[in-house]
């Protein structure tokens, strides 16, 4: 089986991190949307608990390479949440 790691190093402080990069919606937009070019990434739900934030995202990528079979059994997108 194939493995692939890709590491990000982001060059600013935790809380930087997590409210202006991770937990932005805006950002998050962008990156997949315009950048990763995702035909849909919505937050479906947010919801605080305590001093928990628990997130649920649609989020739809690109078939991009897939073989021509496999594209064919995709053909109505793949997705997750």
């Amino acid at each position: 089986m194939k493995e692939r790691r890709i590491e990000h190093t982001y060059d600013c402080s935790a809380e930087v991190f997590w409210d202006q990069l991770f937990l932005d919606d805006e950002y998050n937009r962008k990156l997949f949307v315009e950048d990763l070019h995702f035909s849909t990434w919505r937050v479906v739900r947010q919801e605080e608990r305590g001093s928990e934030l628990h997130r649920v995202i649609e989020a739809t990528p690109p078939l991009g390479d897939l073989p021509a079979a496999l594209k064919r059994r995709l053909s109505d997108g793949l997705g997750y949440e």
